[in-house]
């Protein structure tokens, strides 16, 4: 069994004194050594067992990423304490119904969100209210210290529950979904054999925050941002402290690179996952980041890693009309059904759900369960062509179209087309666009689409997006507006 505790033990014994992490939230940079990390994790278990938490309990996290939240986590892992994450951008109901559902022991939180069990009832109930930052103060070691001197891993089955996060939930409800302790290190160890990386001084930026177990696992050093939002981190960057930064791998979202005005020295790669790229996007990528080798992933939060492929490559496809993911990353199997829908296997495909009746796959002849992506493709050659999701279509008066072709089309035709998003909904065709683009010209190509000359076109400032990662177009937010701007004036 492998377990993310074992390899940060062994990781701090093997680096001892090299940079784990940069931390960027305060006024100078700090940085943490492997030692030092590993102590404040001891110093967190000391703390967690002084206050009564034991194995199998379950906590839940109203943390924004910090140096702080990492140390918590670790220490909850080593102790054998399951994890809910919750995402602050779910919404209010989505968060009590996951806490109705979860039932958590514990709340952990920061100076920030502390209040939080004001606002949500079902927080009452739980044992305690864990201050991060007071987890690894000296005063909080020393009080536990009384009772227990630098706490091992206590036994924990891989099949035990790790981790809980969120989906994206850009098609509808955001599901959870669940990871062991294996599972947790499998999904890692893959997307640490898929990013390269050039030597034990390589620095690593991660805006997904669970991606920086990669960094204890492979040595590297990691930088903690004091945010991920891009219009905040401009205002935080007002004296270009970020640019001093030597990060040599960028792994981040569309929507990041895109925004984002931070331009690392020496920066070697750049790792893009989070939603499908159109022209517009791709090309801003490309211009944003001219010396580095940029590599785009296809995933799923079921599946991590999907396929990758190299951006040049994927520009290319997409002048031609064609959408290309890229083939299967080592150790993935990928195929399409009768439906088109794209199914995923591997050893680090998740199949538990808090809510059961999310499970979401097919088990074929031989045993396999093969997770469905909600995605529909077809694979020529080894290769992954993507088509669209498999609720969002068009009517065309020959059948029904997918909406990506469609949407890159407009993209790919007209240079002021930031952003499309074409769709059928209560017996009506809608195409939503992010831009500047004659009226006149996109009624013409709704023509040559032959999907209906009454197909309502409605021009946005911003296209609705998911509020995970800010880039998959969220449909359902769109469905809304059409029913507001269309079917409500014609009543």
């Amino acid at each position: 069994m492998s377990r993310i505790v074992d390899c940060f033990d062994d990781a701090c014994k093997k680096y001892g004194e090299r940079t784990a992490f940069i931390d960027m939230r305060g006024r100078e940079m700090k940085k943490i050594s492997f030692n030092k990390l590993g102590a404040d994790v001891d110093r967190a278990c000391v703390s967690l067992i002084a206050r009564g938490m034991k194995k199998k309990e379950r906590v839940v996290l109203f943390v924004a990423p910090s140096y702080e939240l990492l140390v918590f986590m670790l220490a909850c892992l080593r102790l054998g304490i399951s994890i809910m994450i919750i995402d602050i951008w779910a919404g209010k109901r989505l968060i009590r119904r996951t806490l109705e559902e979860y039932r958590a022991d514990y709340i952990a939180v920061s100076g920030r969100t502390k209040l939080v069990r004001l606002v949500f009832g079902e927080l009452r109930r739980i044992k305690d209210v864990i201050l991060i930052e007071k987890i690894i103060a000296e005063n909080e070691y020393e009080k536990g210290n009384k009772m227990q001197e630098r706490p091992g891993n206590r036994e924990v089955a891989g099949e035990e529950a790790a981790v809980l996060t969120m989906t994206t939930g850009s098609m509808g409800i955001p599901k959870i979904i669940l990871r062991s302790h294996d599972e947790l290190y499998r999904q890692l160890d893959l997307v640490r054999r898929n990013i390269n990386a050039r030597s034990e001084d390589t620095v690593v930026l991660n805006t997904s925050f669970m991606y920086h177990f990669i960094n204890i696992l492979n040595g590297y050093s990691g930088i903690i941002m004091p945010t991920k939002k891009p219009k905040i981190l401009r205002l935080f960057n007002r004296d270009n402290r970020l640019q001093k930064l030597s990060a040599q791998v960028v792994i981040t979202t569309p929507d990041f690179c895109m925004e984002t005005e931070l331009l690392f020295q020496g920066l070697e790669e750049v790792y893009i996952g989070g939603a499908v790229l159109n022209l517009y996007e791709a090309e801003l990528i490309r211009n944003k980041f001219q010396n580095a080798k940029i590599t785009y992933i296809y995933g799923a939060t079921e599946c991590n890693l999907i396929c990758k492929t190299d951006l040049d490559e994927y520009i290319n496809n997409l002048k031609k009309g064609q959408t290309v993911l890229g083939e299967a990353v080592s150790g993935v199997c990928i195929k399409t059904d009768e439906n088109n829908e794209i199914l995923v296997h591997s050893d680090v495909v998740l199949t538990a759900y808090l809510n059961p009746e999310n499970k979401r796959g097919v088990v074929d002849e031989n045993g396999l369960y093969w997770h469905k992506t909600g995605d529909l493709g077809r694979i020529v050659d080894g290769k992954l062509f993507y088509l669209g999701r498999k609720d969002v279509f068009v009517r065309g008066k020959k059948g029904d179209i997918f909406s990506n072709n469609l949407e890159q089309e407009a993209i790919r035709r007209f240079s002021g087309i930031r952003k499309a998003a074409v769709f059928y909904h209560e017996g009506k065709n809608f195409l939503f666009v992010e831009g500047r683009c004659e009226k006149e010209n996109l009624r013409n190509l709704v023509k040559e689409w032959d999907i209906g000359e009454d197909t309502v076109i409605t021009f946005l400032s911003k296209i609705p997006c998911d509020a995970k990662h800010h880039s998959k177009i969220n449909y359902n937010k769109l469905k809304r507006m059409a029913e507001k701007r269309y079917y409500r004036n014609k009543k």
